[in-house]
């Protein structure tokens, strides 16, 4: 279902959080934007342990009508965790209020 936020801190996007056993992982994530502004942007990352990861920061700005979903947010990365470390989406608003669907988190494991 669809989820939003009015937060301008990077928050846990609802349902992408994985914490796997330590090793290394491709992570791969998806979501459906919409925002209830005009021009409105929400901000994407993806975070191991607690930490944002290097050129995980992406935006999308709204376009068109509020119902609109606003292009697809598609990012990966590399990360090795402990086994006691989530892997996460967090997400913001620019300002107003943002809203995300359609949204999977997944990780594949290399090493």
């Amino acid at each position: 279902g669809e989820v939003q936020t009015t937060s301008t801190n990077d928050v846990l996007l609802a349902g992408m959080s994985i914490t796997p056993v330590a090793g290394t992982y491709i992570v791969f994530a998806f979501a459906q934007p919409r925002h209830l502004s005009s021009n409105g942007i929400t901000w994407y990352s993806i975070y191991a342990g607690g930490v944002q990861q290097s050129d995980t920061l992406y935006s999308v700005q709204r376009g068109g009508n509020q119902g609109d979903v606003h292009g697809a947010y598609h990012m990966s990365c590399q990360v090795t965790v402990n086994g006691s470390q989530a892997i996460e989406v967090r997400w913001r608003s620019q300002s107003g209020t943002a809203r995300t669907f359609g949204r999977y988190l997944t990780l594949v494991r290399v090493g």
